[in-house]
């Protein structure tokens, strides 16, 4: 499913690549997400969860969704949280 290459992309870009990278996935995707973790040989990968569904929600609602979660994202790149 898209869903999963998307965070086989980003799990790619992180730890293969050495590009700084964050997945960030809404709940419904949290198990989709821990198993290509695991495929990857990552079973502790970082993860940000966001809320569900994106598209059909309001941008303002979406900007708090966002504003949540910023410590968290900045935390997984700094290496500071998990």
């Amino acid at each position: 499913n898209r869903n999963a290459v998307l965070v086989g992309y980003g799990l790619l870009l992180g730890t293969e690549l050495g590009v700084p990278a964050v997945v960030i996935i809404t709940q419904p995707f949290v198990s989709s997400a821990q198993a290509m973790a695991v495929a990857h040989g990552l079973p502790d990968y970082p993860f940000v969860v966001i809320p569900h569904p994106i598209a059909a929600t309001a941008r303002n609602t979406l900007q708090g969704w966002a504003d949540q979660v910023t410590d968290q994202v900045v935390g997984i790149f700094l290496h500071t949280t998990g």
